[in-house]
């Protein structure tokens, strides 16, 4: 990677990163990476950011653990998991108001082949990875905080979707389905609206010591696994300190 600022308004990034991965399953890709911050007015700054990314599978097979694919006692396991590949779209705003003061939104598409994702084995506290065909989240996330030498507030959004489509691999053995002809529906932790605002307090003679106290919302998971129609759980507060 390599930060070039042709003028101190501008600072361009490329990055070129390339990943190989051995074990039960194996791949590799070269993942170009391209991030541009301007300088648009005083204290306010856009970036734009496009980037591939590569995920293998962890380095386990828990079926191992809890054979429930094969029957037959001299069977072996079908390691058919593939390796996630993303690509990533943001772009955002970033302005600084002075005085401790700063709030930045931005907008991000991620499109993947080969969505990795984990279920449970029958009823077990075991994990198994599987794959969906593709997979997009997009969605729209803000913050803005404040800060004095002794509290910082701060408050954020997020509007959003991830979904998925064509399970296959892994714990589930079915064929790889035809990518062109797959209707996309809500993954398990796909939240639409999810917002918190918090307060933090430090005390002490070095001002090390503090106490936070935050709420969070969330509109609602899935009801049902990659199911449009299920509906979706209540709203949901929640409190910490």
């Amino acid at each position: 990677e390599d930060v070039w600022t042709p003028n101190g308004r501008l600072a361009i990034k490329p990055g070129l990163r390339y990943d190989h991965s051995t074990g039960y399953v194996s791949g590799g890709q070269l993942s170009p990476r391209f991030e541009v911050d301007q300088t648009i007015a005083p204290g306010t700054i856009a970036h734009a950011y496009i980037g591939r990314y590569y995920a293998a599978p962890g380095l386990e097979d828990t079926r191992r653990a809890a054979v429930i694919t094969q029957t037959a006692p001299t069977a072996n396991p079908v390691y058919d998991l593939l390796p996630e590949r993303d690509t990533l779209l943001e772009v955002g705003v970033a302005h600084d108001f002075g005085a401790d003061r700063r709030a930045y939104i931005s907008a991000y598409d991620r499109t993947v082949v080969n969505v990795l994702d984990t279920t449970n084995l029958l009823n077990t506290p075991l994990f198994a990875v599987y794959n969906s065909a593709i997979g997009v989240t997009r969605g729209i996330e803000g913050h803005y905080e404040q800060s004095s030498p002794t509290t910082t507030v701060g408050t954020s959004f997020t509007y959003s979707l991830s979904l998925a489509g064509g399970v296959s691999g892994g714990t589930f053995l079915f064929p790889p389905p035809d990518v062109t002809n797959l209707t996309l529906q809500p993954e398990d932790h796909d939240e639409t609206y999810v917002g918190d605002a918090y307060v933090t307090r430090h005390f002490g003679a070095d001002l090390k010591s503090y106490v936070t106290l935050e709420s969070q919302y969330g509109s609602g998971f899935p009801v049902a696994f990659l199911n449009g129609t299920g509906g979706r759980l209540p709203a949901q507060i929640g409190r910490a300190s």
